[in-house]
């Protein structure tokens, strides 16, 4: 568990900063398959940070199927 505490607060940080000119930039030039990986990734992240203190059964799917996905062995 403190593995994945880590990374939450690595998610955490990255999830709250504003992406820079030079990231604009830089995604902008990439594949348009890379772009859509990030922004898949990127909405997972957001995701796992909006529900990860929610109470609600429902949201608490989300975040476990979201958490899976982020954190989960790729061989299940």
């Amino acid at each position: 568990m403190e593995k994945i505490d880590t990374k939450v607060t690595k998610l955490d940080f990255a999830a709250s900063e504003p992406l820079s000119q030079e990231d604009r930039n830089f995604l902008g030039s990439v594949d348009p398959e890379k772009r859509l990986m990030a922004a898949v990734l990127m909405d997972a992240i957001k995701t796992f940070l909006k529900y990860r203190t929610s109470k609600d059964p429902r949201e608490s799917v989300i975040y476990q199927e979201t958490r899976e996905w982020l954190f989960g062995d790729e061989d299940q």
